[in-house]
């Protein structure tokens, strides 16, 4: 699954430009599991395997420095959530819209 949703976005991060890779979806549709996959290791979910991807790529191109930022957020109920911290200040972020940010 990773190869073929996320594959463009990938190729395109190994060249500089930032990507995003986002799941929408209806409470208990999936959407997490998508995402993150087992912990068990046997389902790779695509985010473990986008990085996954991204530092096989990246180990073998001697010929550039890489600085590789990852945000793996959610958006449930109006509230941000940084998942691999869930302790983090981030999680009471307020979400804005717009240049002006309105709440």
């Amino acid at each position: 699954m990773n190869e073929t949703l996320s594959l463009s976005v990938i190729e395109e991060a190994i060249k500089g430009i930032n990507g995003t890779v986002l799941a929408y979806g209806q409470t208990s549709s999936g959407t997490t599991h998508t995402m993150q996959g087992m912990d068990d290791g046997n389902q790779m979910g695509i985010i473990p395997g986008c990085i996954e991807d991204i530092y096989s790529r990246i180990e073998n191109i001697t010929n550039h420095a890489f600085i590789v930022c990852i945000w793996y957020m959610q958006i449930y109920n109006e509230k941000l959530t940084d998942l691999p911290n869930s302790a983090a200040e981030l999680n009471n972020m307020e979400i804005m819209d717009g240049i002006d940010k309105i709440p």
